[in-house]
């Protein structure tokens, strides 16, 4: 049977004839419509399906329908039921139930027209990764002064007791000076991790995060960092995040000629506030005190504004400015280390 067609003369009777239609129940008291029957089914969202009832599972009405397959249809989605009995016409005349309450949404029903399974994650149960790819074009002021190409991925999950967040950025740059062949200009990897532990309720939280740091441009080879203590949401609500920060801090710098490892303090804060469903600016900024050299500190410091570009928001245009400031670093001779890296960039990011 060809059901468009059955759809197409039904919409034309309801318009040109004017004979009462039948309202019929299809499961629980006072069904009387047998399987195998041809019915108009208006849902609550004021949408009519042209159907053919295949049964009842308890009270959910299972409809097999030519496009979709087989369908269940819990009662609170239904508005009215239409069939046609032997020598009546069929008019479609649905009411559309609106009680500001979405109704319950169909679902694909298995062939033994088993009820439709309950939702795998429950209220506070964690919620799936939101995680973001990023490319673009990076200039440099400082150790690297270039234009060069900036890749980028960062993840982020939140949950009732955790907020957890990766990151890591790639930026390299390959550059011919005076007509001799193409050198490496630029560098280095920058990866790093933070989980916070909530208490529900509280404003307070704990913090751990590290970072390791690989820089061709530095005097170290590698330099590894871990910091923990308090936190505390000044401001966390839909359109506004506001963390203070405070705690311990400890840094390893590996190969090369400064290579040390010291204990240091950290302050800081991390901030998003979004002005529309579209825009938004992020800010983050950390400051090291060192614990055994006085006057000796690492400081860095991070500021973007996004822009989504497209609805539903699958990539966002941002840009930023990062600052990375080092005390310990001295080259006056040479000059080929400096104490302070200045990047400033645009990047396309793309959310999966």
């Amino acid at each position: 049977m060809n059901f468009h067609a059955v759809a197409l003369a039904l919409s034309m009777l309801a318009l040109s004839l004017a004979t009462p239609a039948r309202a019929e129940t299809l499961c629980g008291e006072g069904a009387d419509v047998a399987p195998g029957t041809v019915v108009v089914v208006g849902l609550a969202t004021g949408d009519t399906l042209v159907v053919t009832f295949a049964g009842c599972s308890d009270t959910v009405a299972v409809v097999d329908h030519e496009l979709l397959g087989r369908i269940n249809l819990p009662p609170d989605a239904i508005a009215e039921v239409v069939a046609g009995k032997p020598g009546e016409d069929l008019i479609i005349d649905v009411q559309v139930f609106t009680d500001g309450q979405a109704p319950p949404a169909m679902t694909p029903a298995p062939v033994d027209a088993a009820p439709a399974a309950a939702p795998d994650a429950a209220p506070g149960e964690e919620r799936i990764w939101a995680t973001q790819a990023e490319f673009g074009l990076n200039g440099s002021q400082g150790n690297s002064e270039r234009l060069s190409l900036r890749l980028g991925a960062r993840s982020k999950r939140s949950t009732e007791k955790h907020e957890t967040s990766l990151g890591a950025a790639y930026t390299r740059s390959d550059e011919a000076r005076d007509g001799n062949a193409s050198e490496t200009t630029e560098n280095k990897a920058l990866a790093n991790a933070n989980n916070d532990w909530l208490f529900p309720g509280s404003p307070w939280r704990y913090f751990l995060s590290g970072a390791v740091e690989v820089d061709e441009f530095q005097a170290y080879d590698l330099r590894l960092g871990a910091s923990t203590g308090p936190a505390y949401a000044f401001i966390d609500n839909d359109t506004t995040v506001l963390i203070g920060r405070a705690g311990l801090s400890t840094t390893s710098k590996i190969g090369g000629e400064d290579a040390d490892t010291f204990f240091e303090l950290v302050f800081g804060y991390d901030f998003e506030h979004a002005f529309t469903e579209h825009q938004k600016i992020v800010s983050a900024a950390r400051i090291f005190p060192n614990m055994t050299e006085t006057g000796e500190y690492r400081a860095t410091a991070l500021l973007a504004y996004d822009l989504k570009l497209s609805v539903p928001a699958a990539v966002t245009l941002r840009l930023g400015i990062e600052d990375r400031y080092d005390s310990t670093v001295e080259d006056t001779v040479t000059e080929e280390f400096e104490a302070n890296d200045f990047d400033y960039y645009a990047t396309l990011i793309w959310d999966f």
